[in-house]
């Protein structure tokens, strides 16, 4: 943190107003007062109101943590993951830090999804776990145990989980109607998205991959590098966040098409904000 940064009092919580913009943002939520709250890599969990930025930490010596994933829940709380510590809950009022037990010490979060349900779905890079609402003690997801869990999306028929070991349907609280999904292109491969619309859509290291559900030995593939972010526009078009810029993606009668939005690479621009974990 920058030592020029100064303190002041927001509700009972000593936050910092910091003098740069944020390098490298990975998450982003907006919260029932509108605010919006970015989790940086290295710039902390911030608050930006449309003019200035408020840095937020919670207690302790590790106050000057990388950030990867911030989400909001139906009580205003935020639940803050990090790169090395964990999760941590920062209360509605935004005095108050609370971190989640039993994960891993030294916890690596790669992606927060927080279900319909309110259940928070944790995905680090060892594997998968659950915390129910009222609940501040995680649970593992025993069939992925030791998977590195790069990215969670729900829709109505469940939730997808992409992993380093292929592509897991998470369909109900419990392990019985769960599985892999047995695509043979993707098992035993690295997974970075997954998203469902009226078809599946699956991002590997290097391909996207279209697969309609109803017909699996059909598939639709594009090659593009590290889609690390997707997010359905409508039934056949999505937008897609890689290493090389911000895409989006439509399914044609031609195939596959993409048309860059936004450039977002960090390479050559110091300046320039991310939006894309982990390489």
């Amino acid at each position: 943190m920058p030592s020029s940064a100064h303190s002041i009092q927001i509700q009972g919580a000593k936050v910092e107003l910091p003098h740069n913009l944020p390098v490298a943002v990975y998450g982003v939520t907006q919260d029932q007062q509108d605010y919006l709250w970015l989790a940086a890599e290295f710039d902390g969990l911030l608050r930006f109101d449309g003019q200035q930025y408020l840095r937020f930490a919670p207690p302790g010596p590790k106050r000057n943590l990388s950030y990867s994933q911030v989400v909001t829940d139906q009580k205003n709380q935020l639940w803050v993951g990090t790169w090395g510590n964990g999760v941590w809950r920062l209360d509605e009022l935004r005095k108050n830090w609370q971190h989640v037990s039993a994960l891993p010490e030294n916890a690596r979060i790669q992606s927060l999804l927080l279900s319909a349900s309110q259940v928070l779905w944790i995905g680090t890079t060892d594997g998968l776990y659950q915390l129910s609402p009222g609940s501040m003690q995680a649970e593992l997801w025993q069939p992925l145990a030791g998977q590195r869990i790069w990215y969670l999306a729900e829709q109505d028929n469940g939730i997808w989980v992409a992993t380093s070991n292929g592509l897991y349907q998470l369909a109900s609280s419990t392990a019985t109607d769960s599985g892999w999904l047995p695509q043979k292109r993707f098992l035993n491969k690295e997974i970075r998205t997954a998203v469902q619309g009226q078809q599946l859509l699956v991002g590997l290291q290097s391909h996207l991959y279209l697969l309609d559900l109803t017909q699996p030995e059909q598939l639709v593939q594009l090659t593009f590098g590290n889609s690390n972010t997707m997010l359905a526009e409508s039934q056949n078009s999505w937008l897609i966040g890689s290493i090389d810029g911000m895409f989006r993606l439509t399914s044609t009668d031609e195939g596959l098409k993409r048309e860059l939005l936004l450039l977002l690479s960090m390479l050559g621009d110091s300046s320039a904000t991310g939006l894309a974990k982990f390489g």
